[in-house]
């Protein structure tokens, strides 16, 4: 037969209890309260009590200490946005009174419940509190891995609070399960909670194999605003990742004594290539959309493809522009790659007032909504009107109606019918808006932005709104 383990549960201890009496030699207190049991069934509840009988077997009471116990009593100029914070941040609107006295007196009933082998039910927030409490104080791991891990689920705003609890509690309990949790979903956390786990948490999180970030440049900033309390997590951003601001603010930043093997080895990689800015399959949050001589299949090719259909049309990217001179809003056929239904457009066009084919535009908006980019590179396409040919522009990208300049030009590489050309941009940040403007006359010495399609290159990952 196949080998098998089983083990039996303390019903039998109940059961013994309650025939075969035993001295009551030993008390619990807590505060005004007291239990007294058999020296036996306090070892049973309590695991620290047993190491203290080891040294001392004269040992006759144990004493919990008293506990207070949040109270869901806000103060009056905190009342905004508690939904959206995490368990592990509501504590901090909370007054810290004592409940009274028949709460404490209850929940020390149910602990009493525990030691004779009962069943009982947990009512209240509070009472959980307090219960871990209690199993803090008499060490016993068990019934803080039931309440804090058995049938939880294990989320994005109630993970970091358990973790510090099992971590802290010294008593050997598993955390491998949250630790990896919180690695997977790194880049969820409010950076004000992440900087509340110890340093020990967080470097078992770091050096954890599914650790996700959405950049380097994103998870140097984060460890820098912390301090230099800590500084030794800079061993895990890996340098040839970063953009040559960052580099020069870390070659600046670090102290000779701070050096070690980890960052050395950062440092040598970084210096052994020329940094591209492709992402790490697993490490970074997103993907990084590669240019690789196809001037249409970028960002916005993969959107079409993930939506089944034009991305524009469907919403996935909003578009806003503005042009005084044009009363036509084709922004649909921008990231409409496909000749012949481009041509089918401009010959269903030949019979109306107006042509819905190149679409003359001071500026367009590209809003990724609920996911931001980070441009390498970027391609554009004159359309099939004679004259009005885009010269002048400037790549812009904003995540609050502040623009920052990706990248300009001044150039005739798009003057003629159907000309396209890809560029190559410099850009630091990822942005959730990115905007195509006008800065100089057209070919045909007019302000029209006149262009047929337009592709994007480099990163784009998904953002809390």
């Amino acid at each position: 037969m196949m080998k098998r383990e089983i083990a039996l549960s303390a019903k039998g201890i109940t059961n013994a209890g309650q025939i075969v009496k035993l001295n009551n030699d030993f008390t619990f207190t807590f505060g005004e309260w007291y239990y007294k049991c058999p020296k036996f069934l306090a070892c049973f509840i309590s695991p620290k009590l047993c190491e203290l009988l080891q040294l001392d077997p004269t040992i006759s009471s144990f004493d919990i200490s008293m506990k207070k116990i949040a109270v869901k009593r806000k103060h009056t100029s905190e009342t905004q946005n508690e939904e959206n914070l995490s368990e592990f941040e509501k504590t901090d609107l909370y007054n810290e009174e004592e409940m009274n006295s028949e709460f404490y007196n209850q929940t020390f009933s149910k602990l009493i419940g525990l030691i004779k082998g009962k069943k009982i039910e947990i009512e209240k927030e509070e009472e959980e509190k307090l219960l871990v409490h209690f199993a803090l104080e008499l060490g016993n791991g068990e019934l803080l891995t039931i309440l804090k891990k058995e049938g939880v689920e294990m989320k994005v705003d109630n993970v970091i609070e358990r973790l510090t609890v099992l971590s802290n509690s010294h008593l050997a309990i598993p955390i491998e399960e949250e630790i990896g949790f919180i690695a997977e979903h790194f880049t969820e956390f409010n950076p004000k909670v992440i900087q509340k786990m110890s340093l020990e948490s967080l470097d078992s999180i770091m050096s954890h194999p599914n650790f996700v970030v959405r950049s380097e440049n994103w998870l140097y900033d984060l460890i820098r605003s912390f301090g230099k309390k800590y500084d030794i997590l800079l061993s895990y951003v890996q340098l040839e990742y970063l953009n040559d601001e960052k580099i020069k603010d870390f070659i600046e930043y670090l102290e000779f004594e701070q050096l070690n093997i980890s960052i050395w080895k950062n440092v040598c990689n970084r210096s052994k290539l020329h940094l591209e800015p492709r992402l790490h399959q697993t490490r970074h949050v997103g993907e990084y959309i590669r240019y690789n001589n196809d001037p249409f299949n970028g960002i916005f090719s993969k959107l079409n493809r993930e939506s089944g259909k034009n991305c524009i049309e469907n919403k996935t990217v909003e578009v806003t522009f503005h042009d005084k001179n044009s009363n036509y809003r084709g922004e649909n056929e921008l990231v409409n790659y496909s000749t012949s239904n481009y041509l089918e457009l401009l010959e269903y066009c030949q019979s109306q007032s107006y042509c819905p084919g190149p679409t003359y535009l001071p500026y367009i908006i590209f809003d990724f909504k609920n996911r931001a980019v980070k441009l390498c590179h970027y391609s554009l396409k004159s359309g099939t009107k004679s004259g009005s040919y885009l010269m002048n522009w400037v790549i812009e990208g904003s995540n609050n109606d502040e623009w920052t300049e990706i990248d300009q030009q001044t150039t005739r590489d798009l003057c003629g019918c159907n000309l396209y050309h890809t560029y190559a941009c410099n850009c630091k940040e990822s942005y959730k808006k990115i905007r195509i403007r006008l800065t100089g006359n057209d070919s045909n010495g007019t302000k029209h932005l006149q262009l047929k399609n337009i592709e994007f290159f480099g990163q784009i990952y998904p953002v809390q709104q």
